[in-house]
């Protein structure tokens, strides 16, 4: 049977994946960990057909994880989790035929039918699906991270890449440097990838190309058998040379550069401030959202007796903002009950009788209620079964619409 690997150091998202995969158990087997380091340990102790991770995870992140799985298991398909890519960023990546990536919160089927996708893609004898070098280094870039790579191809030529804050700074290969270097190394096939110690001392910025330009003129330069542009002149090569750092034996280039990078933000840096700028943009949009909603949630709970645990959850399972006044488990309820909204949402579609709303549970102690706010995210409340429920579904009313505005 096949295995599929998930990663990720949200409890909440891996316990939601695992229920919505149960239908698919006579299909493939569903392996977890909560890191990369744990992931390695599952990785070479069984044959793994297909890795779903996320990228930023304690101890060993998804960067290094994918860094290990393109050196040591280049055949086996990833597909990256990230709460940062933007759709035109998903587009880019997708033509680069090397992964997926979703974004958080999940939307299940999606995930479904990638997973589905990857693991029936296998072709017998095997051939190199790993993720490409220009992939990798555009998930750097949109996870602004900052990072010096160090690439060793087939032929035992080896690079390195530095970047700061998601933005490509330089690149050594050999005796080439800057944009040269990167045009080199994006032009390899096969490759292990490796993180490496950042130097003490700052990298001065040599690389002023778009790093989508510069993957466009790789992909160019590949098809058409062009060679990397080379210096006009003996006198401009030796210059070149000259102007890199004297570096202590055994060490590269590049860990001996001095930073020049002070450009500030506010400029035209193309693809690279964009990708940093939605970044951010959605970074501070999403504050103000869970701000909102907890204001909200806060608000309505407040005008209604005996509510133990009011919140916004995906259909991941995913908390975006909650109100616990009785420390309920809320990781577990939001896990369970997005299973439960996603089969009774099928389940009214199945029959026809119109669109799904609401949702009631009675236990001893309490009523859970839950209901869609939007397509893909829903409201769910709990309360003392001293509650009178019909005041609960007035008030859910009142502030529903207020939270969906938030969510739009």
């Amino acid at each position: 049977m096949k295995k599929l690997l998930v990663v990720d150091d949200e409890k909440s998202l891996i316990y939601s994946i695992q229920d919505g995969f149960e239908p698919y158990k006579d299909q493939f087997k569903v392996l977890t960990a909560p890191n990369g380091l744990e992931a390695v340990k599952i990785l070479e102790s069984n044959s793994v057909d297909l890795v779903v991770t996320d990228l930023r995870m304690p101890e060993m992140d998804g960067f290094e994880l994918l860094a290990y799985i393109s050196s040591n298991m280049p055949t086996v398909p990833v597909i990256v989790m990230s709460a940062y890519a933007t759709p035109q960023i998903e587009e880019k990546l997708r033509e680069m035929g090397a992964l997926d990536i979703l974004r958080k919160p999940l939307d299940f089927d999606v995930l479904a039918k990638c997973v589905q996708d990857g693991l029936n893609q296998g072709v017998p004898g095997g051939s190199v699906t790993g993720i490409s070098v220009g992939s990798f280094l555009q998930l750097i870039e949109i996870e602004q991270k900052t990072s010096l790579l160090e690439m060793h191809n087939e032929n035992g030529q080896k690079g390195h890449f530095f970047f700061k804050a998601g933005v490509l700074l330089d690149a050594v290969c050999e005796e080439l440097r800057g944009e040269r270097a990167a045009l080199e190394m994006l032009r390899w096939g096969r490759v292990q990838i490796r993180f490496r110690n950042l130097p003490k001392s700052k990298i001065r910025r040599k690389i002023h190309m778009k790093l989508m330009h510069l993957l466009m003129e790789a992909s160019r330069m590949k098809d058409e058998g062009d060679l990397p542009p080379s210096m006009e002149t003996e006198q401009e090569l030796e210059q070149e040379r000259d102007s890199l750092p004297v570096a202590a034996p055994g060490e590269d280039p590049l860990l001996a550069y001095e930073d020049t990078f002070d450009q500030p933000w506010g400029g035209d840096l193309g693809i690279r401030g964009a990708v940093r700028k939605v970044a951010v943009e959605e970074a501070e949009e999403q504050l103000a959202k869970t701000a909102g909603l907890y204001a909200a949630l806060k608000e309505m709970a407040e005008d209604i007796e005996g509510v133990l645990a009011c919140g916004v959850a995906g259909l991941d399972g995913v908390h975006l903002a909650e109100y616990n006044p009785a420390g309920a488990d809320t990781d577990a309820f939001g896990m369970k009950f997005a299973m439960v909204m996603r089969l009774l949402e099928k389940s009214v579609q199945d029959l026809k009788i119109g669109c799904f709303e609401e949702n009631l549970v009675q236990t001893e102690q309490a009523w859970v209620l839950t209901r869609f706010l939007t397509p893909r995210y829903y409201l769910e409340i709990a309360v003392d079964r001293g509650a009178t429920l019909g005041t609960v579904r007035l008030v859910a009313n009142k502030y529903s619409r207020q939270l969906a505005q938030w969510l739009s």
